[in-house]
């Protein structure tokens, strides 16, 4: 008995000795969540005896705000494993605080060409720079139109037939908007509100903001984005752009328009749902209106894992990132409610709860922004343009000037990465 316990106790010695510790940063802090990422690192550690994981909340990683990974990269104190907004990930790998992620899944004997087909197109491209992967996607989200059915059968229409296109969508808010004098007491619809970005309409009306073969901006020239913002424009005049924007502010807050029965439809994401349901709204999910009514269209976001510059233990960190993004995400979608980015784990999501089946049908059409190393000032410039030309600024000579301030940047960093 006594030479048994004496021989396991030199084997956890040995394994201990022999242990890598890999220190993961992540933005995972509520409480239920944190306790599934608590229970994949146990699972994780179970299958690799070699590798044990540390783990770090709350470190300043989200929303794109990465200042503590840059930080500790310059001052050669980084983690291993590092959760960031997937959005970012291009603009990290150019300024070198990532290092690729491809290079190591190999190493470690995993196949990546097998592994990039398990997740949603839109997800890997977020994930890639310059030919390389950089990191692999967790969850996701997706934008829709949610309706509400009350609101459109007391204006005459069919709750069971949302409106599929911009012109449908504008006929019937004008039968649900009611106003008091000049003021807006009940609203149909808002395109800007919400998630009605630059982004959303633009491919809703089947366009196009980036070649990935020329690495150019193209909204300018593509008609399909153009008659987008034209159709914003034309809305902001015909329904009075100063009263939406107040009835907005005036219901700013968690209980919006839509949440409080006052606001027939509204474009927005997927994690609006748990509120919309609580509150009872009898409502009602169809994609993103177009000008097809046939054309199905959303974008979509979300973090990933990826192993910053100068990690101790790049390969560890690689092996402890493909379990989080597979077998860890399945687990932690199914169990969480949340979106996944790979493909296996839709079916078994959707069997312990229906409701989010709308979200995950839209998932193989969703387009990502581009990955490029400018992707916040395409962000910021499309918005900035988007309020100039809903306040009247002419169209196509805005959108001129705000692609070419994006390509200008790009002509650089092209430069750059050919030295």
């Amino acid at each position: 008995m006594k030479k048994g316990i004496l021989s396991l106790l030199v084997i956890l010695m040995v394994i201990f000795a022999y242990s890598t510790e890999i220190i993961v940063w992540h933005g995972i802090t509520d409480p239920k969540g944190k306790a599934v990422l608590d229970k994949l690192v146990k699972d994780f550690e179970e299958e690799n005896p070699g590798i044990t994981v540390r783990l770090q909340a709350s470190i300043g990683n989200n929303d794109g705000d990465d200042t503590k990974l840059i930080a500790s990269v310059a001052a050669q104190q980084v983690p291993d494993v590092y959760y960031i907004d997937r959005f970012v990930i291009a603009q990290r790998a150019y300024n070198k605080v990532v290092q690729p992620i491809d290079v190591q899944l190999e190493k470690a004997g995993y196949d990546v060409k097998k592994i990039k087909n398990e997740f949603f197109d839109f997800a890997i491209a977020e994930c890639e720079f310059n030919g390389a992967l950089y990191g692999l996607p967790f969850e996701t989200d997706t934008r829709v139109m949610f309706y509400n059915k009350d609101l459109i059968k007391a204006a005459g229409g069919d709750p069971e037939k949302p409106p599929r296109t911009v012109k449908e969508v504008e006929e019937l808010a004008n039968k649900i908007t009611k106003k008091i004098g000049r003021r807006v007491v009940q609203i149909g619809f808002i395109p800007w509100a919400y998630q009605g970005w630059p982004y959303t309409y633009g491919w809703a009306f089947g366009g196009e903001f980036y070649d990935v073969n020329t690495k150019k901006f193209i909204f300018a020239e593509d008609e399909n984005v153009i008659k987008s913002f034209e159709w914003q424009k034309e809305y902001a005049q015909n329904h009075d752009k100063n009263s939406l924007d107040a009835f907005i502010s005036m219901n700013a807050g968690d209980l919006n328009p839509f949440k409080a029965n006052r606001m027939g439809m509204m474009v927005d994401g997927n994690w609006s749902l748990r509120g919309i349901q609580d509150l009872g709204i009898n409502y009602g999910i169809a994609p993103v209106p177009g000008t097809d009514p046939n054309h199905i269209s959303t974008w979509a976001g979300g973090h990933g894992w990826v192993i910053p510059k100068k990690a101790n233990y790049p390969l560890e960190a690689a092996k402890f990132i493909y379990f989080m993004s597979t077998k860890g995400q399945i687990e932690y979608a199914v169990d969480r409610g949340y979106l996944p980015t790979i493909k296996e784990a839709v079916p078994k999501l959707i069997e312990k709860d229906p409701s989010l089946k709308p979200f995950t049908d839209v998932l193989p059409y969703a387009k990502s922004r581009p990955a490029v190393p400018i992707g916040s000032l395409a962000w910021d410039e499309l918005t900035k343009a988007r309020d100039q030309i809903l306040d009247g600024a002419d169209v196509r000579e805005t959108l001129k000037h705000a692609q070419k301030v994006l390509n200008d940047e790009m002509e650089k960093i092209e430069k750059e990465l050919s030295k």
